[in-house]
């Protein structure tokens, strides 16, 4: 089942996402499964997303939702109460966990979404993903933003694309972004898996004219 079709079909709690969010979580993440991953989203509101995910991912996953608001607790899913942006707090309580697909749909404050990062980046499997969605708060004064802000969540995440090109600057440093997929109001970055580096290849023939 894609991720578009699980959540058309959803009838279980309310799960509120722009509808290109659909497309671009089957063509960049869900089409790449092929078995059980542990799957981390921060911020689970009505824990509808958490459940449209529990029918995606392959049997045998793991899906855990983190959130500040005590009133998830309830909601019958695998919830921790906390931030996201407190290490101290992450490292008690999920020792050394890491997970393949990481979703942040938290605050959509600029020094939370870059917090979260920071210290849950290294907690990405190689090979899988960090999710950052509802991008357009960078722009907004109210969540610490601007356009061209150095500090906004969006300026921080266009450096990754620096990191993903950094075999073509130095060799002494193994690359750790893969990919780096940027949408409105989404990002969507692949973690190196550790396959060699790009190399040019050719396929066909030159023709009649030769390109030396």
């Amino acid at each position: 089942m894609t991720y578009a079709e699980a959540w058309r079909s959803h009838d279980g709690n309310v799960s509120f996402k722009w509808s290109d969010y659909l497309e671009h979580y089957d063509e960049q993440i869900v089409r790449h499964l092929s078995g059980p991953v542990d799957f981390l989203e921060i911020g689970v509101q009505n824990g509808g997303d958490l459940q449209v995910w529990q029918k995606v991912l392959p049997k045998g996953s793991s899906v855990l939702g983190i959130d500040i608001d005590q009133r998830c607790a309830s909601l019958g899913l695998p919830v921790l109460i906390g931030s996201a942006a407190d290490g101290g707090w992450l490292e008690t309580v999920l020792g050394n966990r890491r997970f393949d697909i990481i979703i942040d749909d938290g605050s959509h404050f600029c020094n939370e979404v870059r917090a979260s990062f920071g210290l849950l980046w290294s907690r990405v499997k190689p090979g899988g993903w960090y999710v950052v969605e509802d991008l357009h708060t960078s722009y907004w004064s109210s969540h610490g933003g601007g356009l061209n802000r150095p500090d906004s969540s969006i300026e921080e995440l266009k450096t990754l694309i620096d990191d993903l090109n950094l075999q073509h600057v130095t060799t002494s440093v193994v690359p750790s972004v893969r990919s780096v997929f940027f949408a409105d109001s989404v990002c969507i970055i692949r973690k190196y898996a550790g396959e060699p580096l790009n190399h040019e290849i050719k396929t066909g023939s030159y023709g009649p004219i030769h390109n030396i």
